[in-house]
C-alpha cells in the first residue's frame, strides 16, 4: 500500500475501475467481423453468404457506437466530471485525449486520485464547486447513432438486392 497522500500504482483510470471503458473496442470487432466474413466465404465456396455481410455490418455499428459511448461514460466519482469532455479535456486535441486520460494521475477537476476515498468526497462536498456543464457528448452520442443507421441500412439494402 502507498503512503498516505501518495497514489498508489497505476493510473486515475486503473484505480477508478474504469480503464475498461477507455479501451476502444473498434479494433477487436473488426477482427471478429473479417473471420465472420471468411468463415462465410470458406463455407459458401468462396461467394460470401449474405448471412456473414449482414452480421458484418452490424458488428461495425455496434463497434463504433461502444467506441464513441464508453469513453462518455468515464465519470470522477468524487466530483462526477465527465473526463472526456472536462474544461481540461477541451483543450486537448480530441485525438490525444485517449493516450492523455490513460497517463492521469489524479481528476483533472477535483484532485481525486481514482480511490474516491471518504476524505476527498467531504472535501470535494465542502468546496460549494457546481459540476462541470457537459459539451460536446450529445453530438457525438447522435454521430454514433447516425453511423450505426447508415451502416444498418446498407446492410438491409444488401440483404434485400441480394434476394432478387
Amino acid at each position: 500500500m502507498a503512503p498516505r497522500g501518495i497514489p498508489s500504482e497505476g493510473s486515475w483510470l486503473e484505480r477508478s475501475g474504469q480503464r475498461w471503458k477507455a479501451r476502444n473496442p473498434w479494433l477487436a470487432t473488426l477482427v471478429l467481423a473479417t473471420l465472420v466474413f471468411v468463415v462465410g466465404l470458406l463455407s459458401n465456396a468462396g461467394e460470401p453468404p449474405l448471412w456473414s455481410i449482414v452480421v458484418m455490418f452490424v458488428l461495425a455499428a455496434v463497434a463504433r457506437i461502444a467506441g464513441l459511448v464508453l469513453p462518455l461514460l468515464i465519470r470522477c466519482r468524487v466530483c462526477g466530471v465527465q473526463l472526456t469532455t472536462s474544461s481540461a479535456a477541451r483543450h486537448i486535441p480530441l485525438l490525444n485525449r485517449p493516450a492523455w486520460a490513460e497517463v492521469l494521475q489524479a481528476c483533472p477537476v477535483c484532485g481525486d486520485d481514482g480511490r474516491a476515498a471518504l476524505e476527498a468526497i467531504r472535501a470535494w462536498q465542502a468546496s460549494d464547486r457546481g459540476r462541470e456543464v457537459l459539451e460536446g457528448s450529445v453530438g457525438s452520442v447522435l454521430t454514433a447513432i447516425l453511423i450505426a443507421i447508415l451502416l444498418i441500412a446498407v446492410a438491409v439494402f444488401v440483404v434485400t438486392r441480394g434476394s432478387r
